[in-house]
């Protein structure tokens, strides 16, 4: 594990419990509406910078049929296979 996702998981962590305070002391306050919308705005941004920064960028996809080599195997390995 990098240090970047290191610290990413603690920021959105941190984001996580701050969104939750706030929350809760808006909510002490008497804004009802106010507190939804932090909320919204708290726990929707952590999801999207989780998803932005964690999950966009993996190459999730079915292989073409294009590609040979499916499981990434050697091209030797697959020639001593054939000749025995």
């Amino acid at each position: 594990m990098e240090k970047f996702d290191v610290a990413l998981g603690l920021a959105l962590f941190v984001s996580i419990i701050l969104t939750a305070q706030i929350v809760n002391l808006v909510a002490d306050a008497g804004f009802e509406t106010l507190r939804y919308v932090v909320w919204i705005l708290g726990y929707g941004g952590a999801v999207v910078v989780a998803w932005y920064v964690w999950i966009r960028p993996l190459d999730i996809r079915a292989p073409g049929r294009d590609d040979e080599t499916v499981w990434g195997t050697d091209d030797a390995a697959n020639e001593t296979a054939d000749s025995e």
